[in-house]
């Protein structure tokens, strides 16, 4: 992803289905630098925080899109 703050505006314009599976893409790649980390092939371990920083901003934007949701019924 880029920088803060266009990866948000990015994530904001995608279908809560494509937050969904964009998510568990992530979740998988988090599955394997972790394996990866534990075997000492990966260069790069801010990688790792920095995956589980963008499932988080996922998380707090498909829970403001339910909210929204239960708000205008």
């Amino acid at each position: 992803m880029t920088p803060k703050n266009d990866s948000v505006k990015e994530l904001r314009e995608k279908k809560p289905e494509e937050l969904v599976a964009f998510e568990a893409q992530l979740r998988s790649e988090v599955a394997t630098l972790t394996v990866k980390m534990r075997t000492g092939q990966v260069q790069d371990t801010s990688r790792l925080s920095k995956i589980k920083k963008d499932i988080a901003r996922i998380l707090t934007l498909r829970s403001e899109q339910e909210r929204k949701g239960v708000k205008k019924q």
